[in-house]
């Protein structure tokens, strides 16, 4: 799908090291429970309930219940970004002025709505990139309902520009981009990029990039057989030992290492979301 990078069901216990997604990653838990931690920060998630973990928020999961059951979305936020204009919705899944996760109630209603989405992703049918859109939107507007900060952080000129700059990162994180270069785009000192930036994501841009990178070789990763070293040079890292090690301190393991338990990960959730239809 055009913006949606990966839909999959999760069943059973098992923990996930500290990670940071570029995508904004959405969770339904439909048994048991998991647990997330971001920061000194934790959060323990029940059956029926919802989460929204923006893009750029560094968290660990840990599910310890054997009857964990989960849907699981992460959603390409500059792609999403690029056909909706809600500014809110956009500052929310991109982690602009949110730095944490962010919960609400689901339920009957919820569960259809990802029923939906599942049917549509599997289908890949005229509209079903259309019929996602609106689901999703829905999922967003019933999640920032349930967070009423979000109507007080407003929309500024700031957080505009800043949301313009990832995009501009995501699109060109593959090729050798400089910060000074990323500035001179937007007719801003170095200085600001980096002030703003760090302002409005809570990261510096040049972590923001770094991030961009190795979401970019993840899901290569994952969905191709090409070469770390391919992968590596395809994704702009200046080595594939640069690569492994930017992997190994985001990811909590090596390119290798992510190949092998995402596939074992994506196999298991394929063959568990046929058992529920």
């Amino acid at each position: 799908m055009s913006f949606i990078e990966s839909f999959d069901f999760y069943r059973g216990a098992g923990s996930f090291p500290l990670q940071r997604h570029i995508d904004c990653e959405i969770i339904y838990v439909t048994d048991g429970s998991i647990e997330i931690s971001y920061g000194k920060e934790k959060l323990t998630l029940s059956k029926n309930q919802l989460c929204l973990i923006p893009s750029g928020v560094l968290h660990r999961s840990y599910t310890p219940d054997e009857r964990y059951s989960r849907y699981v979305m992460f959603v390409n936020t500059w792609k999403f970004s690029s056909g909706y204009s809600s500014l809110r919705l956009q500052n929310l899944i991109s982690g602009i002025g949110v730095y944490h996760p962010v919960t609400a109630e689901g339920g009957e209603e919820i569960q259809r709505i990802f029923e939906q989405i599942k049917t549509e992703y599997r289908s890949n049918a005229v509209f079903s990139d259309d019929i996602i859109y609106s689901l999703v939107i829905r999922l967003l507007v019933h999640i920032a309902r349930s967070y009423p900060e979000l109507e007080c952080l407003g929309v500024n000129e700031a957080q505009g520009l800043v949301m313009n700059i990832r995009s501009y990162i995501q699109q060109n994180c593959s090729s050798q981009l400089k910060m000074s270069k990323v500035a001179e785009r937007f007719y801003i000192s170095n200085c600001y990029l980096s002030h703003i930036f760090k302002e409005q994501s809570n990261m510096s841009p040049k972590e923001f990039l770094i991030s961009c990178r190795i979401s970019k070789a993840g899901h290569l990763l994952i969905n191709s057989e090409k070469s770390i070293a391919d992968i590596s040079e395809e994704c702009g890292f200046s080595s594939p030992s640069d690569m492994t090690v930017r992997f190994k301190k985001e990811c909590g393991m090596t390119p290798r290492e992510y190949r092998v338990s995402k596939r074992r990960m994506k196999a298991q959730g394929i063959e568990l979301t046929m058992k529920n239809i």
